[in-house]
């Protein structure tokens, strides 16, 4: 079968091709790497070679004798000016497409050339050849896209990105970050500049910035990329440390680079931080008396502070590496084993080591200890105090006291210690027998709860750091009665002036010791009698002062007379408040009022006054 084409037609490929049998134009057309196709001019398939099909993914019974206008319509504004020029068929034309946009296949450049062809064919048909753009052509598309993919890149980056041609010695491009890093106006104050301009004469190792410039780029012929650290100058004065990717360009760009910048300004802000607490800790750690040592998860000795030598008389080389246990006491590591297996985060314990001269010492230890995530020991600091002479001046203190109470019970006076409340701490035989209880009965209570109507305390309180003893007479409360003693006081002061502690020495008045057996502090049976009828009790003595006050004073009430006896026994406004639950303000009104009804003058004190009534000899000087 021949084609034979009309005989007006001016094609030149339809009369070269005029005496070919359709199979071998067929076979010519799959010879051809074009997309080849036949059309009838309302784009009705006939016929389409092996190349359109491999394009499109379909065979040739699935297409033929099928519209293709979906394909062309794909193009767009070109593919409908196609279609259009189609129908005019008695015109060859040739016409660029893109074919497929928006669609699963993928989208291809094409130059289309139409031309009519006749022959033995039934309906007029239009040989369509379809050519794929250039490479070239297709290149430079893909090549604007990479393009424009890599400005939308750098302009997006995080971090700082500059070009330069090296032979032209200009900045070609930065980007925004750049600009933002180095806080300048615009990006060409930066493409202006060059590549000094924004450098501090030296970098911080003490290298002059033009020197590490040059050797970088030395350093990029060599090996085409180099990485480095840099300190640049901001416009405002501030550094800014950077971390520099630098590259070369390739071929036919070779004299260009592009660096990449990090900023790292906050990095070495941290790393500055620790090297300045890195070398506090160390002046600390070589200097401070206490011995800091740490170790790893099996006890070995990784870092001892140079006090370890002076302390324990080791060199800290010897030290290192060692065990702790091989510096421990033998009688130390069961007590250590009971608490590690609990696996503790942090403890405190007193312990002994073995100095390098075999003498035991004793140290309070902090013990801080780490563990990783599986709970297992990795490391610990510890920090060791030295208490040796602590330990050594504890025990002669338990021997000096030890001493002191054995002396303190063959003294033929009553001794006695009070805390800062004014509680009994100790007291000996003598005055445990002169009060008539047991010294586990006395322990405990106040000194006051033992004395007639004068405050022990307001002795106490002329007592400081400077002037910490005192002398009174006082009526000590028995089993039997009253007795008057002489005390003596010795006051005890910490460093910042608060008393601790106080010493108390009772001796009993002249005329009381024939009444006493000096030796036991006990009374004789006969003695006993008369010293007991010749004193007076304590609610005894209340009762008769009560009765005085009212007889010489008819016109004060029960309160005020109350008030009258709390002042005799030496109560402060604050206690009678407290003890009342109202206002120490109530409580001074009501002593005003008191002092009126009395008809004090304002240079009389009303303690001395109510003393001298009830004619009761003590300290006239002691504060209300």
């Amino acid at each position: 079968m021949k084609l034979n084409p009309e005989p007006d037609s001016s094609s030149q490929l339809t009369k070269e091709l005029q005496f070919l049998t359709l199979d071998d134009y067929k076979r010519l057309l799959n010879l051809n790497q074009l997309c080849v196709v036949v059309v009838t001019t309302r784009c009705k398939l006939l016929y389409a070679n092996e190349a359109f099909l491999r394009f499109i993914g379909q065979d040739q019974q699935s297409v033929i004798g099928k519209s293709m206008s979906w394909l062309f319509e794909s193009a767009g504004e070109s593919g409908r000016m196609f279609l259009e020029l189609l129908q005019q068929s008695n015109q060859e034309f040739r016409l660029d497409l893109q074919l497929f946009p928006g669609t699963d296949l993928p989208s291809r450049h094409f130059s289309a050339i139409v031309t009519q062809i006749g022959g033995q064919l039934k309906t007029k048909a239009l040989l369509v050849s379809l050519r794929p753009e250039s490479d070239l052509v297709i290149a430079e598309l893909e090549l604007r896209t990479v393009q424009s993919r890599c400005r939308s890149l750098m302009e997006n980056s995080f971090d700082g990105i500059i070009m330069r041609d090296l032979e032209e010695g200009k900045n070609l491009y930065c980007n925004q970050k750049f600009v933002d890093l180095l806080r300048v106006k615009d990006a060409q104050e930066i493409l202006d500049a060059g590549p000094l301009d924004f450098s501090p004469e030296f970098q911080p190792d003490g290298r002059k910035s033009k020197e590490v410039i040059a050797e970088n780029l030395r350093l990029l012929r060599v090996k085409n990329s180099a990485e480095f650290e840099y300190t640049h100058t901001r416009k405002d004065g501030e550094p800014l440390h950077v971390q520099v990717i630098a590259f070369k360009m390739q071929p036919p760009n070779h004299s260009q680079l592009m660096f990449v910048l990090r900023d790292i300004s906050q990095q070495k802000q941290i790393e500055q931080d620790l090297v300045e607490k890195g070398e506090l800790y160390k002046l600390i750690a070589d200097n401070v008396d206490d011995i800091i040592l740490t170790s790893d998860q099996d006890f070995l000795i990784t870092y001892v502070s140079p006090s370890a030598g002076r302390i324990l008389g080791y060199k800290v080389e010897e030290l290192i590496g060692r065990t702790v246990q091989s510096i421990g006491h033998p009688e130390e590591f069961a007590e250590f084993v009971e608490i590690l297996e609990s696996n503790p985060v942090r403890f405190r314990k007193e312990f002994r080591l073995i100095s390098a001269s075999k003498e035991e010492l004793w140290f309070e230890g902090v013990f801080k200890l780490y563990y990783d995530s599986e709970g297992s020991l990795i490391q610990t600091i510890n920090v060791l105090r030295d208490i040796t002479e602590r330990k050594q001046m504890r025990s002669q203190k338990v021997e000096v006291e030890q001493a002191y109470r054995a002396l303190a019970n063959h003294v033929n006076h009553g001794l006695a210690t009070i805390d800062m409340q004014g509680k009994f701490i100790y007291v000996n035989t003598f005055l445990a027998n002169l009060i008539g209880k047991a010294k586990q009965e006395i322990i405990g209570t106040r000194w006051r709860d033992l004395t007639l109507y004068s405050r022990p305390e307001a002795a106490h309180s002329w007592l400081n750091k400077g002037n910490p003893t005192t002398r009174y007479n006082q009526s000590l409360l028995t089993a039997g009665g009253t007795i008057e003693v002489e005390v003596t006081i010795v006051s005890h002061f910490s460093q910042q002036g608060e008393m601790q502690k106080s010493i108390l020495l009772i001796k009993l008045l002249e005329e009381q010791c024939k009444n006493v057996n000096i030796k036991t502090g006990k009374a004789p049976a006969a003695a006993a009698k008369q010293l007991v009828s010749t004193v007076k009790s304590k609610s005894e003595i209340e009762s008769q002062f009560v009765s005085k006050l009212k007889r010489k004073f008819p016109e004060l009430n029960e309160r005020e007379v109350t008030h009258c006896l709390y002042v005799i026994k030496g109560l402060s406004a604050k206690e009678v408040a407290e003890k009342h639950e109202i206002g120490v303000k109530s409580v001074e009104m009501a002593r005003y009022r008191l002092r009126k009804k009395l008809k004090l003058k304002s240079t009389v004190r009303l303690s001395v006054f109510l003393r001298k009534l009830e004619n009761i000899d003590s300290v006239s000087d002691t504060p209300e």
